[in-house]
């Protein structure tokens, strides 16, 4: 099962934020040694490619075809806006909910199924989200 996951990493690591992206989802993964809640597989955007974006449609990327065709199964080609500012990644979420987040100290909030349980992530998510305003976000495809 693929699941949206927000991984936040500081904004001390603007410069190359997907290396620590991979630190802090790396715990979280079979090969990392985690063995309850983890992924098997991962990608950046992935089949959520441009979620954060509303006027990208992964089906419409050029990227993501091969003769006019689209290209199936996934992957498809990781997006511009898949990593942004957490600022603006919260102005762009427009109350949908990923499954996980994953913050700068490597903790884990979520359940990795969708759709997520609003009423009981939406809030903590919220708070989450707005702790970490000064981080950027990595939408990350994973998969468990």
């Amino acid at each position: 099962m693929h699941f949206i996951t927000l991984v936040l990493v500081p904004m001390e690591h603007e410069d190359d934020p997907l290396l620590e992206m991979v630190r802090l989802l790396w715990p979280w993964t079979a090969d990392g040694g985690h063995r309850g809640i983890e992924c098997d597989f991962w990608q950046v955007g992935g089949r959520f490619s441009g979620w954060l974006d509303p006027e990208y449609d992964p089906r419409e990327d050029p990227a993501n075809q091969e003769g006019g065709e689209l290209i199936l199964p996934y992957p498809w080609i990781s997006h511009a806006e898949d990593v942004l500012p957490t600022r603006l990644a919260v102005e762009r979420l427009d109350g949908r909910l990923p499954a996980v987040i994953i913050t700068p100290d490597g903790e884990w909030y979520g359940e990795p199924w969708l759709p997520p349980d609003a009423t009981k992530w939406s809030p903590v998510f919220d708070e989450v989200l707005h702790q970490h305003l000064d981080t950027m976000t990595v939408v990350v495809d994973c998969h468990r």
